[in-house]
């Protein structure tokens, strides 16, 4: 009797662990994808092995790419023309940093709740009022009026990150997306336009500027020259 007692509280907290690696709690994703032999951690460190020379060959190009990575893993392109070239580069940025692709655009888009749920509203809304949106809507509209090399460029890195998508099988995503339990969509032109109204609003936008200046008003001038000196 206390064997089979054992067996069935053995049995309980196996199912019990399952159950727990298998759900998400709160904002905890569920470790049971991240702990799989077949398709978490395993699969991801297999993926980072990089050939060091690969002919890339995808419908988006005209002629063969060559693909070279030195002794650090950064890629060197070799195309027999521009635009294949970009289209390369939009293949190799998918393979290399699909999740930060996605998740930029989603931030500059004010599209974080759709993937992370309902407690990202107030982040979306406050994204959604610096314009990051509107400027990229804006942007491309002026680059498809022109219809000029811009556009072709565009459409060029699109199609190399669309390239790199249709290859990958569910299990095959960056391990976030499966963490998270989201699936990137296709990659589109204004995708291209946010990622630069991001980069524009991260490297140029500054809340800091009006606090310092609040510090001053509100401190003696040395005690201010003491918490930020000059020198």
């Amino acid at each position: 009797m206390k064997r089979l007692a054992v067996l069935i509280m053995l049995g309980m907290g196996a199912a019990g662990l399952l159950f727990a690696l298998q759900h998400r709690f709160g904002s905890v994703p569920p470790m049971g994808v991240m702990l799989d032999p077949g398709d978490g951690l395993y699969r991801t460190a297999r993926q980072a092995r990089y050939p060091d020379r690969v002919t890339l060959r995808i419908d988006a190009l005209e002629d063969s790419v060559t693909i070279v990575r030195d002794e650090r893993g950064v890629p060197h392109i070799f195309a027999e023309n521009d635009l294949d070239a970009v289209a390369a580069l939009g293949y190799m940025a998918a393979r290399d940093r699909l999740f930060q692709l996605d998740f930029v655009t989603r931030v500059a888009a004010g599209r974080l709740s759709a993937a992370l749920g309902p407690s990202m509203l107030d982040t979306d809304r406050y994204l959604l009022r610096t314009g990051m949106e509107m400027g990229a809507r804006r942007t491309w509209q002026r680059i498809r009026e022109n219809d000029g090399i811009e556009k072709r460029i565009v459409e060029a890195y699109v199609a190399g990150v669309n390239a790199r998508l249709e290859r990958l099988a569910p299990q095959e995503l960056p391990l976030e997306f499966r963490l998270l339990g989201y699936a990137p969509d296709p990659y589109t032109p204004m995708d291209v336009m946010r990622l630069l109204q991001y980069m524009t609003f991260n490297l140029t936008y500054d809340t800091d500027s009006p606090a310092y200046a609040a510090l001053r008003q509100a401190m003696t001038g040395r005690a201010f020259r003491r918490l930020y000196p000059r020198d």
